[in-house]
């Protein structure tokens, strides 16, 4: 048995957790590495990042860092390696830091006092990986528009790099909020009372933003709705809400209309005219709310 063979171990356990190798499994089965032959050192639980170090230079693991800060070797897939077997050293090394950093990117700067080169080494590996072998891609930071930043070419941006769906290319798309402030209107005046889930699904199915649309990000844009007047909202339980669309209607008779409080009601599916128990005319929420609004 050779050294490799750590590797080849590495490799199934990996393969049995999600292509995931962590400090867990590592501790867990350290007697397996100790056992190889050729090991030339016993190895203890706490060199676990030294043998990260080792499933990188074999070519086919790289290193992740989960939302813990713990890192964690990654279990690459064979077209990926064969392009990894073919780069230099340095363009390997380049291309490893840049896979470590994940969606969040990294600046050429950084990358150079991570790896201790000259920055035009670094300057000429991020152009090779990007304009030869596509293996990476620039992408710009909303914070910082002046930097450069890289990540894997397989990879969609964190929005807290990106500025999240309302960015193209580092820039606030104006046009592209009036436009979904626009078609949440439209959407409202033909299905009032929707919630965010609805309103959300119906921006989805536009296609109108590239990428991942988010809840909040759909939250940004009614608060400005509401704060124009344009749409109302109405609480319901567990801190939900209804949205309606005021049109050219009054907004003091659309807050009345909707503050009636079957619409905070959790039974109002099964109020009905004709039944006995569950009515308007036995409800005394609603009972109250008319003598109120009567004073």
């Amino acid at each position: 048995m050779n050294l490799d063979d750590e590797i080849v171990v590495a490799r199934e356990l990996a393969s049995n957790n999600d292509n995931k190798f962590t400090e867990r499994i590592f501790q867990q089965n350290i007697q397996k590495f100790r056992n190889l032959l050729q090991t030339s050192t016993p190895y203890s639980l706490s060199d676990f990042e030294k043998f990260l170090k080792k499933l990188t230079s074999s070519r086919l693991f790289g290193i992740l860092v989960d939302d813990n800060n713990q890192k964690y070797g990654v279990l690459r897939d064979d077209d990926l390696v064969g392009k990894l077997m073919k780069l230099k050293d340095i363009d390997y090394k380049i291309f490893c830091t840049i896979e470590t950093a994940g969606n969040k990117g990294i600046w050429t700067a950084d990358i150079r006092k991570i790896l201790g080169l000259h920055i035009n080494q670094v300057q000429r590996g991020v152009k090779y990986l990007y304009e030869s072998n596509r293996l990476i891609r620039p992408i710009t930071d909303v914070n910082y528009k002046s930097r450069k930043l890289f990540i894997l070419s397989t990879l969609e941006p964190s929005t807290q790099v990106t500025g999240g769906s309302f960015y193209d290319n580092g820039e606030f798309n104006e046009l592209l909020v009036e436009k979904l402030q626009e078609q949440i209107c439209s959407f409202l005046s033909n299905n009032q009372g929707s919630n965010i889930q609805d309103i959300t699904t119906f921006l989805k199915e536009t296609n109108i933003i590239r990428g991942e649309l988010l809840e909040t990000d759909v939250n940004r844009i009614i608060k400005l709705l509401l704060l124009e007047n344009k749409i109302f909202n109405s609480p319901l339980e567990n801190n939900q809400f209804i949205y309606i669309w005021c049109g050219d209607n009054n907004l003091k008779f659309i807050e009345d209309c909707f503050n009636v409080p079957c619409f905070g009601c959790n039974i109002s599916d099964s109020c009905n005219f004709n039944d006995d128990h569950v009515n308007p005319k036995n409800c005394n929420y609603l009972t109250q709310w008319l003598d109120y609004d009567q004073i």
